[in-house]
């Protein structure tokens, strides 16, 4: 009982083993660069609500930091563990790539940050939905295809809300 268990234990794992490196194999170039951008935007938008949480003045831009927060989180665990499946190193958290929009806007404060912040958090959410946009449009491996898919909505909908505020700031945000 326990040999076969035991057997069966070392089955599973090789089938495991075989299935990482076939799915490694499925995915293009292109789906492994998504997620690599994917995750960077998802630390970078974390990075920037956390320092909006101490720099702002002003409480809309205050309160869209905690759902900001815990809206990129999720995706970007998923985004992780697929990349991890796949053979893709993701950017680790805290790269200089993700800390580059907050690092700008780190020495600002009052009114000043809150412009800078919200005319970023809106440019930053427009080039996140074209990525994911193009990747639900030509990714090959079926699971980037879903996180992309996944992903999409939330970003359109944090993009709404940015451009809200945006417009209640007087900030032109327009293309």
């Amino acid at each position: 009982m326990i040999k076969s268990s035991r057997l069966r234990n070392s089955w599973c794992v090789l089938l495991l083993s075989v299935a990482a490196v076939v799915a490694a194999q499925t995915a293009s170039p292109a789906d492994k660069h998504f997620l690599r951008e994917a995750i960077e935007i998802n630390n970078a938008r974390i990075e920037l609500a956390r320092v909006a949480q101490r720099n702002t003045v002003t409480h809309d831009v205050m309160n869209s930091g905690a759902p900001m927060i815990t809206d990129h989180s999720k995706p970007n665990e998923e985004e992780k563990r697929l990349a991890d499946i796949l053979g893709v190193i993701p950017p680790p958290d805290g790269s200089a790539a993700d800390k580059a929009p907050a690092a700008k806007l780190k020495p600002l404060a009052g009114a000043g940050f809150d412009r800078a912040q919200i005319t970023d958090v809106v440019n930053g959410h427009r080039q996140a939905l074209t990525l994911y946009r193009n990747e639900m449009k030509t990714a090959i491996d079926l699971k980037v295809e879903q996180v992309a898919t996944e992903g999409e909505p939330i970003i359109a909908e944090h993009l709404r809300l940015a451009e809200e505020v945006a417009r209640s700031h007087y900030i032109d945000v327009t293309k």
